[in-house]
């Protein structure tokens, strides 16, 4: 077994870490075990496909809520944290855990770290930044892992969502989750990072009430919805190429945003302006795509709070069933605009491989390639889908 232990400080970075060790547990021929902190149930938002239930209903990877003894004498290794230092961790596996059966270490490469591969290209964080030529001995041992898609691979090899997920959500299965997959609307994810849930953790440490300052959010948000609508204008305008971002050129009749921000007022601000517009009256009516037609906006958000599930504050599956759900209803869109605070918004994304568009010294928003070669700002894309084998 490897155990993927997180300090739950951060939704993308569980999952992050899970992503991660999905490849090097396949690298290994072990089976993966999960423990995400402290009372949080994952399985009642995220569950796995068939082929890792059990006999009695639970997941594979589920860690026994009395906990499991990792070591060496239960074939077990830990992965430790932090989770970026991938050199010393293949150290530390190849040195303590050797004994575990042939071939344990020697097949153990470096494997793609992708939680800030987006961030690190408009941050300091440039150590992130991912390059193909990094990661030739991996493609060897599995020549049909993917770089661009292997995020994706790797998640989708271990979780769906959960029915149950909707005890946090009512209408995710019966209204969000079919307007987000409905082939008839174009879907935009608008993701916002406010800081509300920090300020909100420390007011709820020093037992304050928290406020948050709608006006600010409405200012620092300009560049994000406008970044939306530049979007939407490609989409609804002629294009002598053809192409259209994300490279979808399937016809639609509606347009959907699917608002995720951790400000509750942001969102219902944007609910009451912007819902219901006819986008293509925007379009001046000699470059529109769907000449004369009312395109409608929906706007599409949850009921989540804005919750950090911190170790320090006191952890609930409900905090972290709602951001999480969040999380994965960012990658049901067409394309993702990100604040590009952190990783959240690019992680959601990467979960499908969705398009995703941040903001270079916080001014123009473009959109960045994931996998680069030394030497080159970007490369090709891959379009087709890979399995991991």
């Amino acid at each position: 077994f490897s155990l993927v232990q997180s300090s739950g400080d951060c939704k993308s970075s569980g999952v992050s870490e899970i992503a991660e060790q999905a490849v090097i547990s396949r690298l290994l021929g072990c089976e993966l075990l999960i423990d995400y902190m402290p009372d949080v149930k994952i399985d009642e938002v995220l569950q796995p496909p068939e082929d890792l239930l059990k006999s009695d209903g639970t997941a594979a990877w589920a860690v026994p809520e009395t906990g499991y003894d990792c070591t060496p004498a239960n074939k077990c290794f830990l992965v430790y944290r932090p989770f970026h230092k991938n050199e010393e961790r293949v150290a530390t596996i190849r040195s303590e855990y050797a004994d575990l059966g042939p071939g344990i270490g020697e097949e153990l490469v470096r494997v793609p770290q992708y939680r800030f591969g987006y961030f690190s290209q408009i941050s300091v964080m440039t150590k992130w930044k991912l390059y193909r030529e990094d990661y030739e001995q991996l493609l060897e041992i599995m020549p049909n892992f993917d770089l661009e898609t292997g995020y994706s691979c790797a998640l989708e090899s271990q979780f769906r969502l959960s029915k149950r997920a909707e005890q946090y959500q009512p209408d995710l299965f019966t209204n969000i989750l079919p307007t987000l997959q409905d082939e008839n609307n174009l879907v935009i994810t608008v993701y916002y990072r406010s800081g509300s849930a920090d300020a909100r953790a420390r007011h709820e440490k020093a037992g304050t009430d928290f406020v948050e300052d709608a006006e600010k959010h409405k200012r620092a948000t300009q560049k994000i919805l406008n970044c939306a609508l530049a979007r939407e204008e490609e989409f609804l305008s002629k294009q002598t190429d053809g192409s259209y971002p994300g490279g979808r050129t399937a016809d639609f009749s509606s347009i959907v945003w699917m608002v995720v921000s951790d400000a509750v007022g942001f969102k219902d601000w944007i609910m009451t302006e912007y819902d219901g517009n006819n986008t293509n009256a925007l379009i001046s009516p000699d470059r529109q795509r769907y000449a004369g037609k009312v395109i409608r906006r929906k706007v599409v958000t949850t009921n989540a709070r804005g919750i950090h599930t911190r170790a320090k504050r006191n952890t609930s599956t409900a905090d972290w069933g709602e951001a999480m759900i969040d999380w994965f209803l960012i990658g049901e869109s067409d394309i993702v605009i990100s604040s590009g605070s952190m990783s959240f918004g690019e992680t959601g994304a990467l979960r499908t491989h969705r398009p995703v568009y941040l903001f270079h010294n916080q001014e123009a928003c473009s959109r960045f390639d994931l996998i680069h070669t030394r030497g080159n700002s970007t490369v090709e894309i891959h379009k087709n889908r890979m399995i991991m084998q």
